[in-house]
């Protein structure tokens, strides 16, 4: 937790300087969303799909674990290539790894605070919500709309690693009293709100 800034652009300046130098936070929207276009666009077969997965180290550590699991490979079977595991997962299965280790890199943004812990399974589900309502209105990419309700409150996260247990009060209590105005209160903590907060960490991942 760094010492409270006492201006916009000092807060900003705080936000950009987390979001450049802390290596916990991942790169997850670029390979979600590769791997989601991948695996939604009909011409692309899996030796496309194993080059998308090859860029990603522990993507690739984590599919070759899965494919040499019992459960996956029951008769020991060795599997030694990212093409061999993705015809013993199956594509559904790959989607699941994805998300999943989207999801457990994600959270390693979160801090030890309840509160946190709550947000993060709200955005979750905002995510899960608005790929059901996505598919529903036949939109083509149900997956960018995902990542969309996933991350639409990551700015949370940020303020919450800057500023630990005083972000983690003034954030139970918006989820305790439906009408109290969170954005204002961080800016008049922290000069800085949870969406301009999000909008720096969603330039540095090149997301529009």
């Amino acid at each position: 937790m760094l010492a409270k800034s006492t201006s916009k652009s000092q807060a900003l300046a705080a936000v950009q300087h987390f979001v450049e130098t802390e290596k916990r936070i991942p790169q997850l929207p670029q390979i979600l969303l590769r791997v989601e276009a991948t695996l939604d666009n009909p011409g692309a077969g899996g030796a496309l799909l194993a080059k998308v997965i090859l860029e990603d180290p522990a993507l690739t550590a984590q599919v070759l674990k899965v494919a040499n699991s019992t459960f996956y490979n029951p008769l020991g079977n060795k599997v030694n290539t990212v093409s061999r595991a993705i015809v013993v997962l199956g594509f559904d299965n790959i989607r699941r790894l994805v998300l999943g280790l989207s999801v457990s890199r994600m959270l390693t943004l979160v801090p030890r605070w309840s509160a946190y812990r709550s947000l993060w399974r709200h955005s979750l589900a905002v995510g899960l919500l608005a790929r059901d309502l996505a598919r529903l209105k036949n939109v083509a990419d149900t997956e960018v709309v995902f990542v969309a309700g996933l991350l639409h409150d990551v700015g949370k996260f940020i303020l919450g690693h800057l500023h630990g247990r005083e972000y983690a009060e003034i954030l139970e209590r918006s989820f305790r009293e439906p009408d109290f105005d969170l954005c204002r209160a961080e800016n008049e903590l922290f000069f800085c709100d949870h969406q301009s907060a999000g909008v720096v960490l969603a330039k540095s991942w090149g997301l529009p």
